[in-house]
């Protein structure tokens, strides 16, 4: 049956927050619900809404009608109530049985204005779901009322230019786009302080002027005279400034995208619809730290940021731009840049998730636990997946293992509302008691989703003791295969391909890279000699089918691990049975760990002895005889991060799995990521999904064969060769990579196919 919702706002105008209300009301519609709304006021908007046939009542007197309100509102599956101007809704319906969703987009000037009559966000009840548009409404929050909220940011919808191209005001201003065109949009009030920008305009230099075009777009009707009577005299007195009346969206979208900047000069602002709608479009803005996007945005890299009220900043920040403009290459990667924070965190495909999710969740948003702090290889994956389900409106915490005190004491609050499950990696937290022979997460009634990195049989102990409701995903279908036969009592399992991480840095390209090939990770040889189990415990000769198992996978290295001991155990006419086998495997799986380094130190010294340049990180490799070689560069252990930053200097990236015959590793998708060429040996899952030949336009990496391990050395050099062709591959894989292996992919896979089914 079709959601009735009911939405309250307290205008209809053209204006940041209804708009952006109802762009929330078209998902919700799109989604099948029933839809009502009551405006304290009438405005434009009005006509889009019976566009979607979506009764509107207007109402401003909800105090004086409040029994009559209550009674309407009740009627309804969920109220959700727009800006602090809604303030009445929550007073009535605060501690009523019903969902409230209330949506706040002011800045710290009008909880000031309003403090007599706002109700205390900290001790609503809990049926009222109070989100912040932005970190900055959320830290006003936070001072006021001692309250954390989630944030919900808006959506903005990608504008399509038309096919044919009408004439612009800019045609007008700047024929032939000679001068930096900057475009400021907004009411004329001393929030957006337009006068501060009229001020910068007139201390510049004269020859600066002279290269630029300021257009001031703005509701004239309904003025500050203080703030655009400056702008007003500016516009009159001098030919680089123009000031025109607001526009229709369509009309304002085309202005926008034929301009270079936007400028905000803001006071304060706690997200400018505008600054969203141009990074939209590939413009970066000149906007003041205090407003809301700032938080995401870098000076010099995706933005000009200056403080407010500061003309002469202002003034800087214009002639960075001027310079910036004359130079392409440094412009296009800022135009980047800045479009790269609305995919993020501003477009419709990030808005829409958080929407459903929250009509899906009555008004909650679900709740996710991470566990971190104790391997900083594991950590990089979660700090990946935090943000990433916020941005699909998740609520989150953090329970850092080094903090076990801090943890708990906030873990005791978070639990205090429904959590849909923990994710952790590798076990990190998945047994954990703090009543002895009691799991916390049965305890507690919250699933617990295991992603593991490895292959089972190196978890056999957290296995066997898995909460009752555990999930454990495998990055290989071997692994998920693995896990339902010998672990039948974990209710679900499943595949999950490891992830790349995307550090939203423009890739530089092939030939300007440094490091010919780069490869990450350690040799586990020593280690695994250290795995060896005492032989004298089984009643046959298991050294011996340890050893044949090794030369199997050796010689046949498309053989899973698993295979090849049971193959051995066959030919030696020895029967196990499941549990017996289970624990055997996992006692002598210290072959899987040599058959990896076998081939990873092969692939990396059969390149150094053909004089290819190589550059080395990781541990266990110090044996090796092959490793004071000139070409060369062994740099030991480092962070996972400085790996990933490590990869973005690098032509190729060279991987070999570790021993995953139907997955992958995080390797590959990390140089894929860094925009260089990824190299890696292959599996099934990976045949599946890529193009692995060099030579067909289609290729995103290159794949090789182990079995043909000797001919790698003739195809990296062949590559090197090739820089163009490889430009090519890294661009394709690049793209690939961006659109289904980022971890931020994984998430919505995650959210998609197992979150909402628990």
């Amino acid at each position: 049956m079709a959601q009735k919702l009911l939405f309250i706002t307290h205008q209809l105008s053209r204006t940041g927050a209804p708009i952006v209300l109802l762009d929330m009301i078209r998902i919700c519609h799109r989604a099948g619900a029933q839809i009502s709304v009551l405006s304290l006021l009438d405005g434009e908007l009005r006509t889009e809404l019976d566009a979607l046939d979506i009764p509107v009542k207007i109402e401003d007197e909800i105090f004086k009608k409040r029994a009559c309100f209550y009674n309407l509102a009740r009627t309804y599956d969920m109220v959700i109530a727009n800006t602090l101007l809604s303030y009445q809704a929550i007073h009535v319906l605060n501690g009523a049985d019903l969902p409230v969703v209330w949506w706040l987009h002011e800045g710290e000037q009008y909880f000031e204005y309003f403090k007599t009559v706002l109700p205390d966000l900290k001790n609503l009840s809990s049926n009222i779901h109070t989100y912040a548009v932005s970190h900055y409404v959320r830290d006003v929050a936070r001072k006021r009322f001692g309250c954390a909220l989630p944030i919900l940011h808006f959506g903005v919808h990608r504008w399509e230019a038309p096919a044919r191209r009408s004439a612009s005001l800019w045609d007008e201003l700047d024929p032939g786009h000679e001068k930096t065109r900057f475009l400021t949009v907004g009411t004329y009030s001393q929030v957006k302080a337009q006068d501060v920008l009229a001020a910068a305009v007139r201390t510049l230099p004269e020859e600066l002027r002279g290269k630029c075009r300021f257009l001031f777009c703005g509701n004239e009707k309904t003025v500050d005279p203080d703030i655009f009577s400056p702008v007003e005299t500016l516009c009159a007195g001098m030919s680089c400034a123009h000031h025109i009346p607001a526009l229709p969206r369509d009309a304002l979208m085309q202005l926008l995208s034929e301009a270079d900047f936007l400028i905000v000069p803001s006071r304060v602002d706690p997200v400018p619809t505008v600054a969203a709608e141009a990074m939209m479009q590939k413009k970066p803005s000149l906007i003041t730290d205090v407003c809301g996007a700032a938080h995401y945005l870098q000076d010099g890299v995706n933005a000009f940021l200056f403080p407010p009220d500061d003309a002469d900043a202002l003034g800087l920040a214009v002639q960075r731009a001027c310079e910036l403009r004359v130079n392409p290459d440094g412009y296009l990667q800022m135009c980047r840049s800045a479009e790269e924070v609305y995919a993020a965190h501003f477009s419709f495909s990030v808005f829409e998730p958080q929407v459903k999710a929250l009509l899906a969740h009555g008004g909650c948003r679900p709740r996710l636990i991470f566990m971190t702090g104790v391997y900083d290889i594991l950590d990089i994956f979660t700090y990946e997946l935090i943000p990433a389900f916020e941005q699909l409106g998740y609520e989150t915490m953090e329970f850092d293992s080094s903090d076990m005190q801090g943890s708990l004491a906030r873990l005791a609050a978070f639990i205090k509302q429904p959590v849909t499950a923990v994710i952790t990696f590798n076990n990190l937290g998945f047994n954990m008691e703090l009543v002895e022979g009691k799991n916390i997460w049965d305890e507690l009634g919250i699933w617990c989703v295991n992603i593991l990195m490895d292959h089972p049989f190196c978890h056999k102990a957290a296995l066997d003791d898995a909460p009752a409701n555990a999930v454990v995903l495998c990055p290989d279908k071997n692994h998920m295969r693995y896990v339902q036969r010998f672990y039948p009592r974990i209710p679900v399992t499943g595949f999950l391909p490891h992830a790349g991480k995307d550090t939203h840095v423009l890739p530089k390209p092939i030939a300007e890279r440094s490091i010919d090939v780069i490869y990450t990770g350690g040799l586990s040889r020593s280690f695994a000699e250290q795995m060896k189990p005492d032989f004298s415990q089984f009643p046959f000769d298991a050294e011996q089918i340890a050893q044949s198992a090794l030369a199997d996978l050796i010689t046949h290295p498309k053989r899973t691990t698993e295979q090849a001991i049971e193959d051995a155990l066959h030919a030696a006419g020895i029967t196990l049975d499941e549990p017996e086998l289970c624990d055997f495997i996992e006692k002598i799986h210290y072959i899987d760990l040599l058959a990896v380094s076998h081939y990873r130190e092969a692939a990396v010294r059969l390149l150094v002895a053909a004089g290819i340049s190589v550059t080395l990180y990781g541990t266990g490799w110090d044996n090796c005889a092959w490793l004071a070689a000139p070409n060369l560069h062994f740099g030991g252990r480092i962070s996972a991060n400085a790996a990933v930053e490590q990869m973005q200097d690098a032509k190729i990236v060279l991987s070999t799995m570790t021993w995953f015959k139907d997955g992958t590793h995080d390797r590959v998708f990390n140089g894929m990521l860094a925009g260089a060429v990824a190299l890696t040996d292959s599996s099934v899952y990976m045949h599946e999904q890529f193009c692995g030949d060099m030579d067909d336009p289609a290729a995103a990496l290159v794949m090789f064969e182990l079995e043909e391990i000797e001919a790698l050395p003739h195809l990296v050099k062949k590559l090197l060769a090739s820089p163009e062709r490889m430009q090519q591959i890294a661009d394709r894989g690049r793209r690939y990579a961006l659109a289904g292996h980022t971890w931020q992919a994984r998430a919505q896979e995650l959210h998609d196919d197992l979150l909402t089914q628990l």
